[in-house]
Protein backbone atom coordinates (compact mmCIF):
# COMPACT_ATOMS: atom_id res chain seq x y z
CA UNK A 1 0.00 0.00 0.00
CA UNK A 2 2.83 2.43 0.73
CA UNK A 3 4.03 1.75 -2.83
CA UNK A 4 0.68 3.11 -4.04
CA UNK A 5 1.34 6.30 -2.06
CA UNK A 6 4.82 6.64 -3.59
CA UNK A 7 3.33 6.14 -7.05
CA UNK A 8 0.79 8.94 -6.46
CA UNK A 9 3.52 11.40 -5.51
CA UNK A 10 5.75 10.31 -8.39
CA UNK A 11 2.90 11.00 -10.81
CA UNK A 12 2.37 14.38 -9.11
CA UNK A 13 6.02 15.32 -9.52
CA UNK A 14 5.76 14.37 -13.21
CA UNK A 15 2.46 16.32 -13.56
CA UNK A 16 0.67 13.22 -14.85
CA UNK A 17 -2.62 14.22 -13.29
CA UNK A 18 -4.92 11.67 -14.90
CA UNK A 19 -2.62 8.96 -13.56
CA UNK A 20 -2.61 10.69 -10.15
CA UNK A 21 -6.38 10.42 -9.90
CA UNK A 22 -6.42 6.79 -11.06
CA UNK A 23 -3.68 5.86 -8.55
CA UNK A 24 -5.50 7.66 -5.73
CA UNK A 25 -8.71 5.83 -6.64
CA UNK A 26 -6.90 2.48 -6.50
CA UNK A 27 -5.39 3.45 -3.14
CA UNK A 28 -8.84 4.33 -1.81
CA UNK A 29 -10.11 0.90 -2.89
CA UNK A 30 -7.26 -0.81 -1.03
CA UNK A 31 -7.91 1.29 2.08
CA UNK A 32 -11.60 0.41 1.94
CA UNK A 33 -10.70 -3.28 1.73
CA UNK A 34 -8.43 -2.93 4.77
CA UNK A 35 -11.26 -1.26 6.71
CA UNK A 36 -13.61 -4.11 5.84
CA UNK A 37 -11.03 -6.59 7.19
CA UNK A 38 -10.74 -4.64 10.43
CA UNK A 39 -12.90 -5.88 13.35
CA UNK A 40 -14.88 -3.31 15.29
CA UNK A 41 -13.89 -2.54 18.86
CA UNK A 42 -10.65 -3.24 20.79
CA UNK A 43 -9.86 -6.35 18.72
CA UNK A 44 -9.09 -4.13 15.74
CA UNK A 45 -6.19 -2.33 17.43
CA UNK A 46 -3.74 -5.21 16.97
CA UNK A 47 -5.18 -6.51 13.68
CA UNK A 48 -2.85 -6.65 10.63
CA UNK A 49 -5.30 -4.49 8.67
CA UNK A 50 -4.79 -1.70 11.20
CA UNK A 51 -1.03 -1.81 10.63
CA UNK A 52 -1.62 -1.47 6.87
CA UNK A 53 -3.91 1.52 7.37
CA UNK A 54 -1.51 3.24 9.77
CA UNK A 55 1.46 2.75 7.44
CA UNK A 56 -0.38 4.31 4.49
CA UNK A 57 -1.70 7.29 6.43
CA UNK A 58 1.72 7.94 7.97
CA UNK A 59 3.27 7.92 4.51
CA UNK A 60 0.65 10.30 3.12
CA UNK A 61 1.21 12.72 6.00
CA UNK A 62 4.98 12.62 5.45
CA UNK A 63 4.76 13.21 1.71
CA UNK A 64 1.98 15.83 1.61
CA UNK A 65 4.30 18.57 2.81
CA UNK A 66 5.58 21.43 0.64
CA UNK A 67 8.90 21.45 2.54
CA UNK A 68 9.79 18.10 1.01
CA UNK A 69 7.66 17.92 -2.13
CA UNK A 70 7.20 20.05 -5.25
CA UNK A 71 4.38 19.68 -7.75
CA UNK A 72 5.16 19.33 -11.42
CA UNK A 73 3.86 21.92 -13.88
CA UNK A 74 0.54 20.80 -15.31
CA UNK A 75 -0.83 22.40 -18.48
CA UNK A 76 -3.74 20.19 -19.54
CA UNK A 77 -5.35 20.04 -22.96
CA UNK A 78 -9.17 20.40 -23.15
CA UNK A 79 -9.43 16.61 -23.51
CA UNK A 80 -7.32 16.05 -20.38
CA UNK A 81 -9.44 18.56 -18.43
CA UNK A 82 -12.59 16.68 -19.40
CA UNK A 83 -11.11 13.31 -18.42
CA UNK A 84 -9.87 14.77 -15.14
CA UNK A 85 -13.24 16.29 -14.30
CA UNK A 86 -15.02 12.96 -14.56
CA UNK A 87 -12.37 11.03 -12.67
CA UNK A 88 -12.01 13.67 -9.96
CA UNK A 89 -15.74 13.74 -9.28
CA UNK A 90 -15.69 9.97 -8.76
CA UNK A 91 -12.55 10.18 -6.58
CA UNK A 92 -13.96 12.90 -4.33
CA UNK A 93 -17.06 10.79 -3.77
CA UNK A 94 -14.88 7.76 -3.05
CA UNK A 95 -12.61 9.43 -0.50
CA UNK A 96 -15.53 11.27 1.10
CA UNK A 97 -17.16 7.90 1.76
CA UNK A 98 -13.87 6.62 3.14
CA UNK A 99 -13.55 9.63 5.46
CA UNK A 100 -17.07 9.05 6.74
CA UNK A 101 -16.22 5.43 7.50
CA UNK A 102 -13.06 6.52 9.32
CA UNK A 103 -15.14 8.92 11.41
CA UNK A 104 -17.57 6.12 12.24
CA UNK A 105 -14.82 3.69 13.16
CA UNK A 106 -12.35 5.94 14.96
CA UNK A 107 -14.20 9.16 15.75
CA UNK A 108 -14.01 12.67 14.32
CA UNK A 109 -10.91 13.64 16.30
CA UNK A 110 -8.73 10.58 15.70
CA UNK A 111 -5.37 11.07 13.96
CA UNK A 112 -6.33 8.47 11.35
CA UNK A 113 -9.48 10.43 10.51
CA UNK A 114 -7.48 13.65 10.20
CA UNK A 115 -5.02 11.93 7.88
CA UNK A 116 -7.62 10.61 5.45
CA UNK A 117 -9.39 13.99 5.43
CA UNK A 118 -6.03 15.63 4.71
CA UNK A 119 -5.65 13.19 1.83
CA UNK A 120 -8.97 14.35 0.39
CA UNK A 121 -8.04 18.03 0.74
CA UNK A 122 -4.63 17.38 -0.79
CA UNK A 123 -6.31 15.73 -3.79
CA UNK A 124 -8.29 18.93 -4.40
CA UNK A 125 -5.14 21.01 -3.98
CA UNK A 126 -3.03 18.94 -6.36
CA UNK A 127 -5.68 19.22 -9.06
CA UNK A 128 -5.92 23.00 -8.82
CA UNK A 129 -9.10 23.23 -6.73
CA UNK A 130 -7.29 25.40 -4.22
CA UNK A 131 -10.27 27.20 -2.65
CA UNK A 132 -12.00 23.90 -1.86
CA UNK A 133 -8.73 22.47 -0.51
CA UNK A 134 -8.15 25.53 1.67
CA UNK A 135 -11.61 25.31 3.22
CA UNK A 136 -11.08 21.62 3.99
CA UNK A 137 -7.66 22.29 5.55
CA UNK A 138 -9.27 24.93 7.79
CA UNK A 139 -12.00 22.54 8.91
CA UNK A 140 -9.49 19.83 9.82
CA UNK A 141 -7.16 22.29 11.56
CA UNK A 142 -9.95 23.68 13.75
CA UNK A 143 -10.37 20.20 15.25
CA UNK A 144 -6.78 18.98 15.11
CA UNK A 145 -5.36 21.97 17.03
CA UNK A 146 -7.54 20.99 20.00
CA UNK A 147 -6.36 17.38 20.17
CA UNK A 148 -2.81 17.14 18.76
CA UNK A 149 0.46 18.38 20.28
CA UNK A 150 1.80 21.59 18.66
CA UNK A 151 4.84 19.74 17.25
CA UNK A 152 2.83 16.80 15.85
CA UNK A 153 4.09 16.07 12.33
CA UNK A 154 0.61 15.63 10.87
CA UNK A 155 -0.46 18.97 12.37
CA UNK A 156 2.65 20.64 10.97
CA UNK A 157 2.00 19.18 7.51
CA UNK A 158 -1.60 20.36 7.66
CA UNK A 159 -0.49 23.89 8.56
CA UNK A 160 2.08 23.89 5.75
CA UNK A 161 -0.59 22.94 3.22
CA UNK A 162 -3.05 25.53 4.56
CA UNK A 163 -0.43 28.29 4.32
CA UNK A 164 0.44 27.17 0.78
CA UNK A 165 -3.23 27.44 -0.19
CA UNK A 166 -3.50 30.94 1.34
CA UNK A 167 -0.42 31.98 -0.62
CA UNK A 168 -1.79 30.66 -3.90
CA UNK A 169 -5.15 32.35 -3.29
CA UNK A 170 -3.45 35.54 -2.03
CA UNK A 171 -5.69 35.69 1.04
CA UNK A 172 -5.44 36.01 4.85
CA UNK A 173 -1.90 37.46 5.11
CA UNK A 174 -2.11 37.95 8.89
CA UNK A 175 -3.25 34.36 9.41
CA UNK A 176 -0.33 33.21 7.27
CA UNK A 177 2.02 35.11 9.58
CA UNK A 178 0.46 33.55 12.68
CA UNK A 179 0.64 29.98 11.38
CA UNK A 180 4.16 30.24 9.94
CA UNK A 181 5.41 31.75 13.21
CA UNK A 182 4.06 28.68 15.02
CA UNK A 183 5.73 26.36 12.50
CA UNK A 184 9.05 28.16 12.83
CA UNK A 185 9.06 27.91 16.62
CA UNK A 186 8.21 24.22 16.45
CA UNK A 187 10.95 23.44 13.91
CA UNK A 188 13.49 25.62 15.71
CA UNK A 189 12.89 23.72 18.95
CA UNK A 190 13.08 20.31 17.28
CA UNK A 191 15.77 20.79 14.62
CA UNK A 192 17.82 23.85 15.56
CA UNK A 193 18.37 27.06 13.54
CA UNK A 194 20.52 25.61 10.74
CA UNK A 195 18.25 22.74 9.74
CA UNK A 196 17.03 23.25 6.12
CA UNK A 197 13.38 23.00 7.15
CA UNK A 198 13.87 25.63 9.88
CA UNK A 199 15.64 28.02 7.49
CA UNK A 200 12.94 27.58 4.82
CA UNK A 201 10.26 28.37 7.39
CA UNK A 202 12.21 31.43 8.57
CA UNK A 203 12.35 32.71 4.98
CA UNK A 204 8.63 31.98 4.58
CA UNK A 205 7.86 33.92 7.76
CA UNK A 206 9.74 36.92 6.39
CA UNK A 207 7.82 36.63 3.10
CA UNK A 208 4.53 36.41 5.01
CA UNK A 209 5.31 39.62 6.92
CA UNK A 210 6.22 41.27 3.61
CA UNK A 211 2.93 40.15 2.02
CA UNK A 212 1.06 41.47 5.08
CA UNK A 213 2.53 44.92 4.50
CA UNK A 214 5.08 44.67 7.32
CA UNK A 215 8.47 45.10 5.59
CA UNK A 216 10.08 46.40 8.79
CA UNK A 217 9.34 43.02 10.41
CA UNK A 218 10.38 41.06 7.32
CA UNK A 219 13.86 42.63 7.06
CA UNK A 220 15.52 41.13 10.17
CA UNK A 221 14.04 37.71 9.38
CA UNK A 222 15.39 37.80 5.81
CA UNK A 223 18.77 38.91 7.22
CA UNK A 224 18.84 35.93 9.56
CA UNK A 225 17.70 33.50 6.85
CA UNK A 226 20.35 34.87 4.50
CA UNK A 227 23.08 34.31 7.10
CA UNK A 228 22.02 30.70 7.62
CA UNK A 229 21.62 29.99 3.89
CA UNK A 230 25.06 31.36 3.12
CA UNK A 231 26.51 29.15 5.85
CA UNK A 232 24.72 25.97 4.75
CA UNK A 233 24.16 26.39 0.99
CA UNK A 234 26.78 28.89 -0.15
CA UNK A 235 26.62 32.46 -1.44
CA UNK A 236 25.46 31.61 -4.96
CA UNK A 237 22.89 28.88 -4.27
CA UNK A 238 19.58 29.79 -6.00
CA UNK A 239 17.74 29.65 -2.67
CA UNK A 240 20.30 31.99 -1.08
CA UNK A 241 19.93 34.38 -4.00
CA UNK A 242 16.14 34.41 -3.64
CA UNK A 243 16.49 35.55 -0.02
CA UNK A 244 19.14 38.11 -1.02
CA UNK A 245 16.85 39.49 -3.72
CA UNK A 246 13.88 39.63 -1.35
CA UNK A 247 15.92 41.42 1.31
CA UNK A 248 16.95 44.03 -1.26
CA UNK A 249 13.27 44.61 -2.02
CA UNK A 250 12.41 45.02 1.65
CA UNK A 251 15.25 47.55 2.09
CA UNK A 252 13.79 49.54 -0.80
CA UNK A 253 10.32 49.53 0.80
CA UNK A 254 11.78 50.75 4.09
CA UNK A 255 13.60 53.65 2.39
CA UNK A 256 17.08 52.12 2.66
CA UNK A 257 17.88 52.70 -0.99
CA UNK A 258 21.66 52.55 -0.76
CA UNK A 259 21.51 49.18 1.02
CA UNK A 260 18.88 47.96 -1.45
CA UNK A 261 20.99 48.89 -4.47
CA UNK A 262 24.08 47.21 -3.01
CA UNK A 263 22.19 43.94 -2.49
CA UNK A 264 20.51 44.06 -5.90
CA UNK A 265 23.90 44.62 -7.53
CA UNK A 266 25.32 41.61 -5.70
CA UNK A 267 22.26 39.49 -6.51
CA UNK A 268 22.48 40.43 -10.19
CA UNK A 269 26.17 39.57 -10.32
CA UNK A 270 25.63 36.16 -8.73
CA UNK A 271 22.44 35.30 -10.64
CA UNK A 272 24.09 36.22 -13.95
CA UNK A 273 27.06 34.00 -13.11
CA UNK A 274 25.01 31.08 -11.73
CA UNK A 275 21.83 31.17 -13.83
CA UNK A 276 22.84 33.10 -16.95
CA UNK A 277 21.89 36.60 -18.18
CA UNK A 278 18.66 35.49 -19.86
CA UNK A 279 17.23 33.54 -16.91
CA UNK A 280 13.90 34.93 -15.72
CA UNK A 281 15.19 35.33 -12.14
CA UNK A 282 18.24 37.23 -13.40
CA UNK A 283 15.98 39.49 -15.44
CA UNK A 284 13.73 40.04 -12.44
CA UNK A 285 16.72 41.26 -10.42
CA UNK A 286 17.97 43.38 -13.32
CA UNK A 287 14.58 45.10 -13.60
CA UNK A 288 14.40 45.65 -9.83
CA UNK A 289 17.89 47.12 -9.75
CA UNK A 290 16.98 49.51 -12.57
CA UNK A 291 13.92 50.57 -10.57
CA UNK A 292 16.04 51.16 -7.46
CA UNK A 293 18.49 53.27 -9.51
CA UNK A 294 15.54 55.31 -10.81
CA UNK A 295 14.14 55.79 -7.28
CA UNK A 296 17.60 57.03 -6.20
CA UNK A 297 17.62 59.43 -9.21
CA UNK A 298 20.60 57.64 -10.72
CA UNK A 299 19.13 57.75 -14.20
CA UNK A 300 22.51 57.30 -15.88
CA UNK A 301 22.46 53.75 -14.51
CA UNK A 302 18.71 53.10 -14.65
CA UNK A 303 18.18 53.80 -18.37
CA UNK A 304 20.83 51.43 -19.83
CA UNK A 305 19.81 48.68 -17.39
CA UNK A 306 16.15 48.96 -18.42
CA UNK A 307 17.28 48.83 -22.07
CA UNK A 308 19.39 45.75 -21.40
CA UNK A 309 16.46 44.05 -19.64
CA UNK A 310 14.15 44.68 -22.60
CA UNK A 311 16.76 43.38 -25.04
CA UNK A 312 17.28 40.15 -23.09
CA UNK A 313 13.53 39.53 -22.66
Amino acid sequence: LTSHVNLVFTYLAAAQMVEVVDAMTALADHMDAALRDLPDGPAGRSHPAQARIDAVLKRISERANPDSFAYGTFDPSPEEKARLGLRMAALVTRITQLAEEFQRRFGQNDTRTYAVELWLAFGHHALGQVKTASERYEQILARAEKTLEPNDRLLEGLKEMLVASYEELKIKPNERVRIIAQLHQSKLARNGPLHPSTVVTLHNLAAAHEAAGQPELAAPLYEEALKFKRAKLGHDDPSTLTTLNNLAGVYWRTNQLDESIALYERALELRTSRLGPGNHETLETMNSLAGAYRAAKRLDKAVPLYEQTLKLR
